[in-house]
């Protein structure tokens, strides 16, 4: 072969092998990709907790919304916060139950967003009014 015939190989076939080479380690960072330490577990169900925890401050937020816009009636804020404390400490519980099972976490979502509908059904279908 030629020499030209040899360079225009050599150029095809050169980015081929520079990109199958792995690269090597800097020494220079090899401390810093060690072991990163203590790193949190992800919970079994992540995914339908932070489910019921965006329903949850859902609930907390109309709850709040409700009781300032006067779409619900200030005497119940007792019975509000009452439930938002049931369905907080449902969540904490499933949080820290790191056996729970899908269906039990099924279970609490779906207690969750009841309360959320139906405190919203509850603003929309009949207002609080004051008495005049």
């Amino acid at each position: 072969m030629n020499k030209r015939t040899l360079l225009a190989l050599a150029t095809l076939l050169a980015p081929g092998f520079v990109l199958a080479q792995t690269p090597t380690q800097n020494p220079a960072s090899a401390g810093l990709s060690g072991n990163p330490g203590l790193v949190s577990e992800r919970h079994p169900q992540a995914g339908c907790l932070a489910a019921i925890g965006r329903e949850r401050r859902d609930y907390a937020g109309a709850v709040d919304q409700g009781l300032k816009s006067g779409l619900l009636d200030p005497n119940s804020r007792a019975a509000l916060e009452r439930i938002l404390g049931e369905l907080a400490a449902l969540e904490a519980a499933a949080r820290a139950d790191k056996n729970l099972s899908a269906e039990a976490c099924k279970g609490i979502y779906k207690r969750v967003v009841a309360e959320n509908s139906g405190i919203q059904m509850t603003m929309r279908a009949r207002p609080y009014t004051k008495a005049k």
